[in-house]
């Protein structure tokens, strides 16, 4: 089991969700971002899909509404570089002020389920595939610019 898709409290309390799929779980996770609401009848290879198509869409969404620049990067083209021509000039700006996106080797989920369509395992797939990767530029008070990234597929 894996903590990106399943959270499991760390201490030795187990909530009902974890006592639920005790046994796909292994170790403690941590992991809360990714928590799964509601059942797993949707928890396949194609809603992970699916969920990648909808941050990827929040994304664009967000920043055309808020007029942030958001540019795609070319294999080897350094991140950090492109986003210089858009650093705020106001010294006082802090926030978000750029995404770049670019295509990166990255570990992708997949849901195995059985006969009865109960998941019997969620590993990441062997090869790493080529998927879309988010560079959130910022501007931090005290650090400076600051890149947070973020794999849009999970």
């Amino acid at each position: 089991m894996t903590a990106a898709l399943y959270y499991a409290s760390r201490m030795n309390t187990p909530d009902e969700f974890s006592r639920y799929y005790a046994e796909l779980l292994e170790g403690a996770y941590d992991c809360a971002d990714r928590i799964l609401r509601g059942d797993d009848s949707e928890l396949d290879d194609a809603h992970l899909r699916e969920m990648a198509v909808t941050f990827s869409r929040r994304v664009h969404g967000f920043c055309a509404k808020h007029r942030i620049a958001i540019i795609d990067a070319q294999a080897g083209e350094r991140k950090h570089e492109l986003a210089e021509p858009y650093l705020p000039a106001d010294p006082k700006f802090c926030g978000l002020f750029l995404v770049i996106t670019g295509n990166a080797p990255a570990p992708v989920w997949e849901v195995k389920r059985n006969a009865n369509q109960r998941i019997i395992d969620v590993r990441h797939r062997k090869h790493w595939p080529y998927v879309k990767h988010y560079y959130f530029h910022l501007m931090d008070r005290h650090r400076g610019h600051v890149t947070i990234r973020i794999c849009g597929y999970q």
